[in-house]
């Protein structure tokens, strides 16, 4: 992939998950050194990552799930009867 013009909100947020290849990652890293508004949004979104992990991590766990309730099997054909009735 080349890194012409300006980076995609997507290849920055695939090169903070760490899922960009070496040679992308290493232009993107690049770039960034020598440009500050490139550097800062990869910053940021690096802040945004740690503070939603810090968030997920600090709630409780779920309480489980209620089992689902029994019901009771109704007999079809009184419906297919009903229904039977209206078409005539």
């Amino acid at each position: 992939m080349t890194l012409r013009g300006p980076i995609p909100d997507s290849v920055i947020n695939a090169y903070v998950d760490g899922a960009l290849g070496p040679e992308t990652a290493a232009t993107l890293a690049s770039r960034a050194s020598s440009e500050p508004a490139l550097a800062a949004r990869i910053a940021r979104l690096h802040g945004l990552k740690a503070g939603v992990a810090g968030i997920v991590d600090a709630l409780p766990p779920a309480p489980p799930l209620p089992a689902p309730a029994l019901r009771r099997r109704r007999p079809v054909w009184p419906l297919a009867s009903a229904a039977g009735r209206c078409l005539r």
